[in-house]
């Protein structure tokens, strides 16, 4: 009787933690990844708010990319000719990707200006 009453507690102790076991552990469906959030997504970059104080500070004021100024003749004072040098691709090899040196020349410009130029660019580089 005693040896019975054993295994019989014995399985009802393996019965209770069991239940206590499977009832802590619970299947949760893993998390859905976040969503990433560019400045693209979450900044509408204006030309006239964003984009032209960066060109005046960094790139004409120097005198450097201005009507006259000393960089091979490549004028960006005005959006039109800002324009023709992104839609060829220069502004973005020379101050996003940093093709063939960097723009500015005093080293690159700061990561979240860099966002927002590329932003503009991705968005067709409108005059907004």
């Amino acid at each position: 009787m005693k040896q019975y009453q054993t295994i019989i507690g014995t399985r009802c102790m393996l019965i209770a933690f069991s239940m206590s076991y499977y009832s802590c552990v619970k299947e949760v469906a893993p998390l859905p990844a976040p969503k990433s959030v560019t400045i693209c997504d979450s900044l509408n970059v204006k030309y006239s708010i964003d984009i032209q104080p960066i060109i005046q500070t960094h790139c004409v004021n120097p005198g450097c990319h201005s009507a006259g100024g000393g960089s091979s003749g490549t004028d960006i004072s005005s959006y039109q000719l800002l324009k023709s040098y992104a839609d060829q691709g220069r502004i973005r090899a020379r101050v996003i990707d940093g093709t063939n040196g960097w723009m500015p020349n005093t080293g690159p410009l700061s990561f979240s200006d860099r966002q927002k130029i590329d932003c503009w660019l991705k968005n067709g580089a409108p005059n907004n």
